[in-house]
């Protein structure tokens, strides 16, 4: 639990050396899982990934923020990557346990410890605060580690993407690292059989990478913060929605 009394660099030195050991654990499943993940991938959906080389020209840590349909997104980006990226472990950004309360026997891995060994690290929402909500983030991208986020915060359809989050635009503002817009297609819905019987492509799309200022300049800019943040990601998922 956060204990939000603490400072935030009292949190970061507090936290820092077990979120390390979450960096070291992403990187080895990540890794062990990517060659049998991108098999599956490419046989029973004929996965296609376009716009990589906007990712290869990059040489620092980089924020990729998706479109969000299916409980796999996580795992297809990451298979997606080349195996030797210096962008993998991807840590990702997390709800509470409780988020995923309804989901049947899902709830008992979702926002657990294996959540977090596989670099799936937690936000804390409620805090009004995107420096203490995004603490381990924030971290992971000055440590050089890529972030990978979902800015609606859950799934959602195309129509969903005015429920940004300002949280992405936050952390790239904070930090100055770019953001890789990542665009999936043909997981929406229920898709199980399609899956097996190969009647889906997969296709994922990375977009050229975009500064906070340049998705500012789209925002008539307000006295708050947070409502630049906000519409800021509201642009950034069109960018997204855009790439399809």
């Amino acid at each position: 639990m956060l204990n939000t009394s603490l400072s935030y660099h009292d949190i970061l030195g507090r936290l820092a050396s077990e979120m390390k050991f979450y960096h070291t654990t992403g990187t080895i499943i990540q890794r062990t899982a990517w060659l049998p993940l991108r098999a599956i991938f490419l046989v029973f959906m004929g996965l296609e990934v376009r716009g990589l080389e906007n990712v290869k020209q990059l040489y620092t840590s980089v924020i990729f923020a998706g479109n969000h349909a299916n409980d796999l997104d996580p795992l297809i980006i990451v298979s997606c990557l080349p195996w030797f990226s210096k962008h993998v472990p991807l840590i990702f950004v997390s709800r509470e346990r409780k988020f995923y309360g309804k989901l049947g026997w899902r709830k008992y891995i979702y926002g657990g410890q294996f959540f977090k060994l596989m670099g799936a690290l937690q936000a804390y929402t409620g805090l009004n605060n995107y420096e203490k909500a995004l603490v381990h983030h924030l971290e992971a991208l000055e440590c050089k580690r890529s972030v990978c986020i979902f800015p609606v915060g859950k799934k959602h359809l195309d129509t969903d993407i005015h429920g940004a989050k300002g949280g992405v635009s936050y952390l790239a503002k904070k930090t100055g690292v770019p953001i890789v817009p990542v665009r999936i297609t043909r997981t929406e819905n229920k898709y199980s059989q399609d899956f097996w019987k190969r009647k889906r492509k997969l296709r994922v799309t990375f977009g050229k990478p975009i500064s906070y200022e340049e998705l500012l300049t789209s925002v008539r800019v307000l006295g708050s913060a947070e409502k630049n943040y906000e519409k800021a990601s509201v642009i950034l998922m069109g960018r997204i929605v855009e790439l399809g």
